[in-house]
């Protein structure tokens, strides 16, 4: 079995790392993972074996480094990566999608506005942000859990996206 390493940002988890990082999980399920919840080196930063994620102000997806901080117009870190695991299209039908990317880059607040979607405390999931604290407590423990997360996102995207484009035929 491989191992890699993820290095995601030290501090408070968000949805947009703790997703990245469950969809790499799911996209590699022979691999065993370490994650590090820390800053990374210059070095490993050059290294196209580790994956960075959320962290590191560089998107480049040849070296496996998944930031999106350095611009505004840069999608949030969980869309970085679907794009490198070929997953954007099918994944981008999930109805969350986008009201997740532009919380992560503008706000709560400013999101719920655009998207019509009420005042941003409804928004809240309890269930996401025990997870996301979980997350960020303990990342090797909920291995299992995030990859097991990973998946159940990719199928029910993929059985969406079948039920989309039947429809469009249809």
């Amino acid at each position: 079995m491989k191992n890699e390493l993820i290095i995601t940002h030290p501090g408070s988890a968000h949805f947009d790392d703790m997703t990245a990082v469950s969809l790499i999980l799911a996209s590699y399920p022979e691999t065993e993972f370490k994650i590090e919840r820390r800053e990374p080196t210059e070095a490993e930063l050059d290294n196209p074996g580790i994956w960075v994620v959320d962290v590191g102000d560089r998107h480049e997806p040849n070296l496996r480094n998944f930031d999106h901080h350095q611009s505004l117009d840069c999608p949030a870190g969980f869309v970085l990566v679907a794009d490198y695991l070929g997953l954007l299209e099918t994944l981008s039908v999930l109805p969350w999608w986008q009201f997740k990317d532009s919380v992560d880059r503008f706000g709560p607040v400013k999101s719920s506005l655009k998207f019509k979607a009420g005042d941003d405390l409804v928004n809240r999931s309890p269930t996401e942000e025990w997870l996301v604290d979980k997350f960020a407590a303990d990342p090797q423990v909920m291995l299992p859990m995030l990859r097991s997360f990973g998946i159940h996102i990719i199928k029910n995207a993929r059985g969406l996206k079948k039920q989309i484009d039947f429809w469009k035929t249809a």
